[in-house]
């Protein structure tokens, strides 16, 4: 009995220390093509002049999808519509694949409990020189005066770019 309890517990530790694979559609699967916006994402000030010009083009693998961004002055942002559970001191790990030339930039949006955008947190600006995968780890951070509840995942092409990326993946490990 001892040993079923003392088994028990070390399941639970490791429960409470795992990785939080967030379902994000990073394959944009049910995504319509030549769509300014894939399936399950945002783009932000979409209306907004200047903004990239973007397409979902056909993915790698048949189902899965990719966005095709044009900038010229202004980055353009996507956001998964969905918001995931965080807390300042968690760690948000995201990657993706991408292809074409530019800059791009992962970031989180950080939301209290009823929902209310609260800040933005921005990885490091990473110039595309090759075909490949990208990666950052972005730490949650305490917002003065706010309580952090979640958190949305943000994929920027920056300024100047002509970009193509696919197989967006995040996870959330707590500390």
């Amino acid at each position: 009995m001892k040993l079923f309890f003392a088994a028990a517990a070390v399941f639970a530790a490791l429960s409470l220390c795992a990785d939080d694979e967030l379902k994000i559609n990073g394959d944009f699967k049910g995504s319509v093509l030549n769509a300014i916006q894939p399936k399950g994402w945002v783009k932000n000030h979409a209306a907004s002049a200047g903004i990239g010009v973007s397409a979902v083009v056909a993915g790698e693998k048949d189902g899965e999808f990719a966005v095709n961004v044009k900038t010229q002055k202004t980055a353009t942002s996507f956001y998964t519509q969905s918001a995931y559970a965080a807390k300042p001191g968690d760690t948000l790990k995201m990657e993706a694949d991408f292809k074409g030339t530019g800059k791009i930039m992962f970031s989180y949006y950080a939301y209290d409990a009823q929902a209310r955008y609260i800040s933005t947190k921005n990885g490091k600006v990473q110039v595309l020189a090759a075909p490949g995968e990208m990666k950052d780890v972005i730490v949650v951070d305490k917002v003065a005066g706010k309580e952090v509840a979640s958190v949305r995942v943000v994929v920027s092409v920056l300024a100047n770019s002509d970009i193509t990326f696919s197989d967006v993946e995040a996870e959330i490990v707590k500390p």
